[in-house]
């Protein structure tokens, strides 16, 4: 007898275009910033997979302000 369980796991990996739609930024804003600005990704053949969730981007980019101030 099979038993029932729930699988959870967090995405690994975003399309530029849905990475986007979650944090608000356009595309071309995504690629015009500057390079300690971007969100962690990977190049898989003539893919770019961002790694880097949406909120611990935000959350990264957040305090990386703070600290310059």
């Amino acid at each position: 007898m099979g038993k029932n369980f729930e699988v959870s796991y967090e995405q690994a990996g975003f399309a530029p275009a849905d990475w986007c739609q979650a944090t608000s930024i356009s595309r071309a804003k995504l690629y015009q910033l500057p390079v300690d600005l971007q969100p962690h990704s990977v190049k898989l053949g003539r893919r770019r997979i961002i790694t880097e969730s949406p909120s611990g981007y935000l959350e990264r980019i957040k305090n990386t302000k703070n600290e310059s101030v």
